[in-house]
């Protein structure tokens, strides 16, 4: 199966927890809050890292959205304070690595198997910045991981 594909342009910022988010209103046409997500992420690379050192991202992460999961590999970001990367994802369990991913990541991976190497829960809450039309724009995610 082919991968979705889509370029995420991401700014991460960091706030206390609890802290409010400002009021966007009036910067924009208008907001849409998005129920809360509870999502589970495992993240996968070799022992020695091989992913990590090349700014590859490989995810699982499952949802109420999606609680069948689905895996996600991010390319390294642009050299300035954005992460503009490109995103392949494909739909699947955990235990199933889809076939794609070995074969785009041989040439960093060589003979090293891929590993689970951290699992984490995060509580998000997404806000939906839309334009004039009532298209989203922007979407701002508040993680608590």
């Amino acid at each position: 199966m082919a991968p979705d594909t889509h370029v995420e342009q991401e700014y991460k910022f960091e706030a206390r927890p609890g802290a409010p988010l400002p009021d966007l209103r009036p910067l924009v046409g208008g907001t849409f809050r998005h129920p809360r997500q509870l999502l589970r992420t495992a993240y996968f690379d070799s022992v020695d890292g091989r992913l990590w050192s090349r700014g590859l991202t490989l995810r699982h992460r499952t949802s109420q959205d999606e609680p069948g999961g689905r895996w996600t590999l991010k390319t390294p970001a642009a050299p300035d304070d954005s992460l503009v990367r490109t995103e392949l994802s494909w739909p699947g369990r955990r235990d199933e690595v889809p076939a794609d991913v070995p074969r785009i990541l041989h040439a960093v991976l060589r003979r090293e198997p891929l590993r689970q190497l951290v699992e984490l829960e995060t509580v998000r809450e997404r806000l939906s910045l839309r334009d004039d039309h009532d298209a989203t724009v922007a979407e701002l995610d508040d993680d608590l991981v």
